[in-house]
């Protein structure tokens, strides 16, 4: 699991927001002006690393354009979504999923934010992220498909379309000469772009990330470890809500190396 500790309150409630392609909210919790969110963050989840390959194109825009509109439905805004927010999920057959809802993110200026300043997060400028996100994790696209981020990428909020009308596009779009989410009829070298979070302890900042990697088969098991998946806390502060690395703690239950 990932815990969010922070001052203020979530954004979410346990069983509010439902979607295959978010992480379920687990608990959410405020007592004294601090707040708790704690998530689901499977050990089979891949921190994405390069723009993907073009087989996961649109696995990677229907899937995270499905996780934006299932949020708005559930009336629930983001705030920080950039690539870093974004995972493959190896141990559900091999899907993306955009992660960090139900915390009030404070976020600084940033490639990935909308231009707007006023009024907080909301509903376009998690459109507008959306697009700078997906754009600079899959390379080129089809001009219909530029057309439809420019659209989302619009200096005016009212002017950026709904998560359900992308979410509605991208499902109607033909996306020629591509395999959905990349699960068959592809060679290894076809599935790039893809580490493990525990092989990366450092993370990576928003618009440096440059290397491929391979994406791992979906369902394939997690490396041997010692024991049990860590916890993840994450204390949001600062310029940025995540500026610092997550403390892995491990499981009460798993054994201290000798």
């Amino acid at each position: 699991v990932r815990l969010y500790s922070f001052m203020g309150t979530p954004t979410s409630r346990e069983g509010e927001l439902r979607s295959d392609f978010i992480p379920p909210i687990l608990s959410a919790t405020t007592q004294g002006g601090a707040g708790e969110v704690v998530t689901a963050f499977s050990e089979g989840f891949q921190k994405l690393k390069g723009a993907v390959a073009p087989a996961q194109v649109e696995a990677l825009l229907r899937e995270t354009a499905a996780a934006l509109d299932d949020a708005a439905r559930a009336g629930v805004v983001h705030g920080d979504l950039s690539p870093e927010r974004v995972f493959y999920d190896r141990e559900a057959g091999g899907r993306f999923v955009v992660e960090g809802y139900g915390v009030p993110w404070r976020v600084r200026p940033s490639e990935f934010s909308a231009p707007e300043r006023i009024g907080g997060p909301s509903f376009a400028g998690d459109v507008f992220a959306w697009a700078r996100t997906v754009k600079h994790l899959s390379g080129p696209l089809p001009g219909p498909l530029r057309d439809l981020l420019d659209r989302c990428l619009s200096a005016d909020p009212g002017e950026r379309p709904h998560a359900r009308e992308v979410r509605a596009a991208l499902e109607r779009f033909s996306f020629p000469g591509t395999v959905r989410g990349g699960r068959a009829g592809q060679s290894p070298r076809d599935t790039t772009a893809f580490e493990a979070f525990a092989a990366d302890p450092q993370g990576e900042e928003p618009g440096s990330l440059g290397e491929l990697t391979l994406l791992p088969e979906a369902g394939s098991p997690p490396e041997p470890g010692l024991g049990p998946p860590p916890v993840q806390v994450v204390r949001p502060g600062g310029d940025r809500a995540d500026r610092g690395q997550p403390t892995l703690l491990p499981d009460p239950g798993t054994r201290a190396r000798q």
